[in-house]
């Protein structure tokens, strides 16, 4: 599998979730599986990077969907137990 990085096209109006979501460490839980960003890794990156307060409630709603999604790629990524 190539691991190399690669480049993709943001939207200007998903450019700050974006940032958001670099900065936020992934939640993990049980044998290790990703299960998304915790609200309160959202909260710490949007003060870091200064997000203006009327747009918090988009922009955490935009990481936690990108969170589910980083959790579903990690899950189909993880070998199923026993195989």
């Amino acid at each position: 599998m190539d691991e190399s990085p690669r480049e993709i096209e943001v939207l200007d109006e998903n450019w700050t979730a974006v940032e958001v979501f670099l900065v936020c460490v992934p939640a993990v839980a049980g044998m290790g599986g990703v299960v998304g960003i915790a609200t309160t890794e959202i909260a710490a990156a949007v003060r870091l990077l200064r997000v203006p307060r009327a747009e918090w409630p988009d922009v955490v709603r935009q990481v936690h969907f990108m969170g589910r999604c980083l959790a579903e790629f990690e899950a189909e990524r993880k070998p199923a137990a026993g195989s």
